[in-house]
C-alpha cells in the first residue's frame, strides 16, 4: 500500500516535471466479486487522508495505456469525481501529458 508521504512526493514530481499521475487501482477482492480487477485514471489528484480525489476538470479515465514510457493512448475525460483509497492503489506512476493537455 502507498503511504501519504509517497503520494505527496509523486505529486510534487508530477508538478515539477509538468507530468500527470497515472494510477492503476481496484478493490483487492474485485475479481472475486465480479468487478474489474484493474482500472486506471490519470491527472493531478487532490491528496486527502487515506485517499486521492481526481476532479473531472483535471483528470481522465484511461482506456488503454499504450507505451508505458509515453502518454496514454486512449482516454476520456472523467464524467465526475473519482475517489481512490490508498489501499486500492496497485501502481502509481508519472505519465507524460497527451496532446491538448
Amino acid at each position: 500500500m502507498y503511504t501519504k508521504i509517497q503520494l505527496e512526493y509523486l505529486l510534487e514530481q508530477a508538478r515539477e516535471k509538468k507530468m500527470l499521475v497515472r494510477l492503476f487501482y481496484g478493490p483487492k477482492d474485485g475479481a472475486e466479486k465480479g468487478h474489474p480487477p484493474r482500472l486506471a485514471v490519470e491527472g493531478i489528484p487532490e491528496l486527502k487522508d487515506g485517499f486521492l480525489v481526481f476532479h473531472p476538470e483535471t483528470s481522465w479515465e484511461v482506456l488503454e495505456t499504450g507505451r508505458l514510457t509515453g502518454p496514454s493512448s486512449n482516454r476520456q475525460r472523467r464524467a465526475g469525481l473519482q475517489i481512490v483509497p490508498f489501499d486500492e492503489i496497485i501502481l502509481a506512476e508519472l505519465s507524460l501529458k497527451g496532446t491538448g493537455d
